[in-house]
């Protein structure tokens, strides 16, 4: 297993290398913002970008945060390819949200059918984040952080149902 040996604050030019290299693979087109306009958001202070490496130096991945006020909305988060399915994930999650000093952290689930949005669900339960899900709406605590799930689907009566 990976460990994580350091989470930080990316470079313009380390955005430019993820954007290009894994972000492009990672997300579909209609999902990824311009590059130029992360950029700009960034140098106004409205972005944060961290990344995540082992102690050999290896890039394990990587989160994208919008800053809103004084809370942050994750935007892209992704492992590399070949260190999926190692804990890199679940481990990475609750490190990159304390880092960005967020009162709230706010994701957004689209499809709470897909196979895909509910093993993301499963790596912040593996993470230790509690899931309540009235209706709609999903709150996510952690011991000194808020986090909120947006979700919308056809029917409001469905529920996300988490394994384990």
């Amino acid at each position: 297993m990976q460990l994580i040996e350091s989470i930080r604050e990316l470079s313009l030019e380390e955005i430019r290398d993820i954007y290009n290299r894994y972000l492009y693979n990672d997300f579909p087109f209609d999902e990824r913002k311009p590059l130029d306009r992360i950029e700009k958001s960034m140098r106004d202070g409205q972005y944060i970008c961290l990344g995540a490496w082992d102690k050999d130096g290896n890039f394990l991945a990587y989160a994208f945060f919008v800053v809103i006020g004084r809370n942050v909305l994750l935007d892209y988060y992704a492992v590399v390819q070949k260190y999926r399915g190692t804990g890199i994930g679940t481990s990475f999650l609750p490190q990159a949200a304390s880092k960005t000093d967020a009162e709230c952290l706010i994701i957004e689930i689209e499809d709470p059918g897909s196979a895909m949005i509910r093993k993301k669900a499963s790596h912040a339960k593996n993470a230790g984040i509690s899931i309540f899900a009235p209706a709609v709406s999903y709150r996510m605590c952690m011991p000194t952080l808020l986090v909120s799930i947006t979700c919308s689907w056809n029917t409001p009566s469905e529920r996300l149902t988490l394994p384990g």
